[in-house]
């Protein structure tokens, strides 16, 4: 059959169209991915008439190791025992080392244990140093239910001897009734509430016997 312009010129405009439609389902499917951004947060409760536990002392707080899979912004979901995938729409709203060095020092400084809680000391060197290792920080697929995972330990030292006087291991798994990541980092956050109300006890225990060894032995 022979070609004519009058056909090409009725073609073009269904052409154009089609190619109008399509760019507009793909802009509207576009704009359709938004991305979810999760916080780990602590409940701290802060009393400015508490006295000081140790007035004399400081407290370094390291900055966490995190292991190198889970210290993104993006949620890993460990699909079996050793494959992990990463959310693509789901990720922490700040880096894991970094918002759990916050939340620690703030928890610290509001317990009234030390004279100062801190990051990092500049003109002088703290009387003791904790440091966090986290192992695991993600969302487990197991027998079609999901589950937060936190694995961390806490460990206390003397800065002076670098004698490690605490060392306290968290690990918690916790059901996410409706696969919400939500869920996850609202479980997450209330395992470190009651983590870090443990551990402030247990320093508190731990530098009250490190201190009366030193004055019974002088």
């Amino acid at each position: 059959m022979k070609h004519t312009p009058n056909a090409s010129i009725k073609i073009l405009p269904g052409l154009l169209l089609l190619v109008l439609t399509l760019s507009l389902g793909a802009c509207r499917s576009s704009t359709t991915l938004v991305k979810q951004y999760y916080l780990l947060e602590t409940e701290t409760v802060t009393d400015s008439l508490v006295d000081l536990r140790f007035p004399h002392l400081q407290l370094e707080v390291a900055a966490p190791e995190v292991a190198p899979a889970f210290a993104t912004e993006a949620i890993a979901l460990r699909d079996q025992s050793h494959q992990l995938r990463y959310f693509e729409n789901h990720r922490w709203a700040v880096r894991p080392a970094a918002n759990l060095h916050h939340l620690i020092v703030t928890h610290l400084s509001s317990a009234h244990l030390f004279q100062r809680v801190a990051e990092r000391f500049w003109q002088q060197r703290a009387a003791y140093r904790l440091e966090t290792r986290v192992q695991r920080l993600d969302v487990e697929k197991r027998d079609k239910a999901l589950y937060a995972v936190l694995q961390l330990d806490f460990s206390l030292i003397e800065t002076a001897g670098g004698q490690t006087l605490l060392k306290q291991p968290v690990k918690s798994e916790e059901r996410l009734q409706d696969r919400d990541l939500n869920t996850m980092a609202a479980a997450l956050s209330r395992v470190l509430t009651e983590e870090m109300k443990r551990l402030t006890r247990d320093i508190e225990e731990a530098v009250a016997a490190q201190e009366e060894s030193k004055t019974s032995g002088r």
